[in-house]
């Protein structure tokens, strides 16, 4: 029974025992399957993968060789073969070296190539890049690469390739950029780059040479220190403008040059974008445009001074049609009151009385009409530099007591209060006795006109440091505030309109400015405005202290009127006078003149019948006028001048004409005559030098 149970036992467990082994046989036939399966997947996947890598080697712009560690060939792509003259047929050809004899074939320098692989697998680096450089032309890059696997090298990846065209574009390119740096160095214009931020970064060499400074002196902004001061903000407001708007920069300004100089300049500045649009580079240029802007500054200059030329000359032109105006006006004036009074006398219906005041208005108004002409001949030579001073040393007390003296009679007629206040102890001055008192004559004569009746004027003659001045101070009308500068200018007048109260040309002020200048003086007007009257001060230098007496000049009163009084009464009995005058009212009134003189006189109405008379008759003394129809006065003098003296050739001649400037009179004495007359003329003067001519002929023969 035991034996049984044992057997049933060792039955049991040999019954376990198999299904155990047969069930890890058949797990272990399993896994072996699965093993298989997963095996043949990955082959399956490695050799998919190794196609891939197969055909993305071939399919890749460069030549590929992969080598093991000992330059064993492992693999190669037919780029390889075609970039290099290696045989399609490569099987026996199983080392890296035994390529190489291929490649050395095409290569520019193929013993630097073979020193080059040596060294690579010598020292084994992780990365090599070389430029290759083939005798055809074409040029490689040759890179090289470490392969490993758990950080085991396991041989190298190498990669050639092409870039030939690469390289010609580079050439082109640095050429391009050497030929537009040529270019930027040669030009006449000033370059310069700058950055995205205006920070400049290049200067060509003209700007260098304008400006004395190297880039690495002017980077960045300090090349602002280079503009005008003046200009500098505005320049860099715009610059900055520019650069937050990528709008181009323009701007005019002053740029300094090496010696310290300034010249004007136009800097102009572009923006370059790339290809997103944001701004990459500045162009830029400064041109010189100094001799433009100087050019246009002296156009706009020259415009302007013609602008004020021609308002000047407009201003001229209406200042000479009111000077002409008023000339008719002071002419016609007193020619109206001649002419009228002339003609009442004539119709010899009038009384003694009548007679006489209608003759004395005559005088008056003929002496009121030789004033302006004088006035007119005055300005004229002053202003042709034609006036010659008498310059002597004066007391000038004595020369205004002189003038106040002649203007009494003016001021008391308008019961004016004539007041002077004169320091005899002033001073001297040099200058012309006769135009000094004219000044103050000029001066009072102003002050009585625009003064109303009841009014007074103060004459004031004192030491002021090393000036003696002569103030006319009057109670009249008074000036414009906006006239006063204009007081002393030629033909003007506060008021120049048909309804002024007062006549004259506007000529006596400046006939007093210009006298006082020639004195080496000044003169001016104050007036504290219209109706509050008016000062003319005139300043003299104090004359020179000299050794000895001052000689005081006689103080004879040059523009008061008078006639001869009759212990002055000169006779001309005996004496023969020609007159020569194409005017008969001339001939009849000199005739009437000398006849009352008891003169003999022959009148010829023009030069020819004259020198007939000279030859014919033999007069004393020959009147004639300058401006004759068919041969004027100075040819008729000259005629005479050429006979001889038993035919009339020395007879003493008087000019007697209207032309009365100081040339005229040069002309007349070169010409022949012995003196010189203007017209109109006072009778006691022609008769004074007719004697003065007959006795100077007496004293001769």
């Amino acid at each position: 029974m035991i034996e049984e149970n044992e057997e049933k036992l060792l039955r049991s467990v040999a019954l376990q025992t198999s299904n155990t082994i047969l069930r890890a046989r058949q797990r272990a036939e399993h896994e072996l399957e699965q093993a298989k399966k997963s095996l043949e997947e990955r082959a399956r996947r490695l050799d998919h993968s190794l196609s891939i890598l197969r055909a993305t080697i071939e399919s890749t712009a460069d030549g590929i060789l992969v080598t093991d560690e000992d330059g064993l060939v492992l693999r190669f792509n037919e780029l390889y073969l075609r970039m290099w003259p290696i045989p399609q047929d490569i099987t026996n050809l199983s080392e890296h070296r035994q390529l190489l004899k291929y490649c050395c074939k095409s290569l520019k320098d193929p013993q630097r190539f073979l020193e080059r692989t040596a060294q690579i697998y010598a020292s084994w680096p992780a990365d090599s890049h070389d430029l290759l450089e083939l005798a055809d032309g074409r040029v490689f890059e040759q890179f090289s690469k470490i392969q490993s696997i758990d950080g085991q090298n396991i041989g190298r990846f190498w990669n050639f390739r092409d870039v030939t065209a690469r390289k010609h574009a580079e050439e082109a390119v640095r050429e391009s950029g050497e030929r537009l740096r040529f270019m930027a160095e040669s030009m006449p214009h000033k370059l310069f780059t700058a950055r995205a931020d205006g920070g400049v970064d290049y200067f060509n060499q003209q700007w260098r040479d304008y400006t004395g400074h190297s880039l690495e002196q002017m980077e960045e902004w300090e090349w602002t220190k280079l503009i005008h001061t003046d200009d500098v903000d505005e320049h860099i407001r715009r610059w900055h403008y520019s650069l937050a708007t990528g709008e181009p920069f323009q701007m005019e300004h002053r740029f300094r040059r090496a010696d310290g100089q300034y010249r004007w300049h136009l800097t102009r500045a572009h923006a370059k974008r790339d290809t997103k649009g944001n701004i990459s580079i500045w162009v830029g240029s400064n041109t010189d445009i100094d001799t433009i802007k100087r050019a246009d500054e002296e156009k706009k200059q020259l415009l302007e001074n013609e602008r004020i030329a021609r308002s000047e000359a407009e201003r001229a032109n209406h200042i000479k049609d009111e000077f002409l105006a008023t000339l008719s006006h002071e002419l016609r004036t007193p020619l109206n009151a001649i002419l009228g009074w002339s003609q009442l006398i004539l119709q010899g219906t009038m009384s003694k009385e009548d007679i006489q005041r209608g003759l004395e208005t005559i005088e008056r108004n003929a002496r009121a009409q030789n004033k302006l002409i004088e006035d007119l001949l005055e300005m004229s030579s002053i202003i042709s530099g034609k006036i010659r001073l008498d310059v002597q040393r004066l007391d000038l007390a004595g020369v205004a007591e002189a003038a106040i003296e002649s203007m009494a009679p003016a001021a008391e007629a308008k019961a004016i209060r004539l007041r002077k206040i004169i320091d005899p102890s002033a001073g001297p001055v040099s200058g012309d006795h006769n135009r000094l008192q004219q000044i103050i004559w000029n001066l009072l004569s102003n002050a009585v006109k625009f003064t109303p009746k009841g009014g007074h004027i103060e004459v004031i003659v004192e030491r002021v440091e090393s000036h003696i001045e002569v103030t006319v101070k009057d109670s009249g009308l008074g000036i414009k505030p906006e006239f006063l500068a204009y007081v002393f200018d030629r033909f003007r007048q506060a008021d120049s309109s048909l309804t002024r109260n007062h006549g004259g040309l506007g000529l006596g002020l400046a006939i007093v400015k210009q006298l006082v200048g020639l004195h080496g003086g000044t003169v001016r007007a104050e007036s504290a405005g219209e109706g509050q009257g008016a000062s003319f001060i005139v300043s003299l230098p104090v004359a020179p202290i000299r050794d000895g007496k001052d000689r005081a000049h006689p103080a004879a009163p040059k523009y008061r009127a008078s006639s001869p009084s009759n212990g002055d009464y000169i006779g001309l009995s005996g004496v023969t006078v020609l007159v020569v005058d194409d005017e008969l009212d001339s001939r009849d009134l000199i005739n009437e003149i000398l006849t009352q003189c008891e003169a003999e006189v022959i009148t010829a109405a023009g030069a020819a019948e004259g020198l007939e008379i000279v030859k014919s008759h033999r007069p004393d003394v020959m009147i004639s006028d300058i401006g004759m129809p068919e041969q004027d006065g100075y040819q008729f003098i000259r005629e005479v001048r050429n006979l001889p003296a038993s035919h009339g050739g020395a007879t003493p001649a008087i000019a007697l004409t209207a032309f009365a400037r100081s040339e005229d009179r040069t002309r007349a004495m070169i010409a022949g005559y012995q003196m010189h007359l203007s017209k109109p003329v006072e009778s006691h003067e022609l008769i004074a030098t007719i004697g003065s001519l007959t006795r100077w002929m007496q004293t001769k023969r």
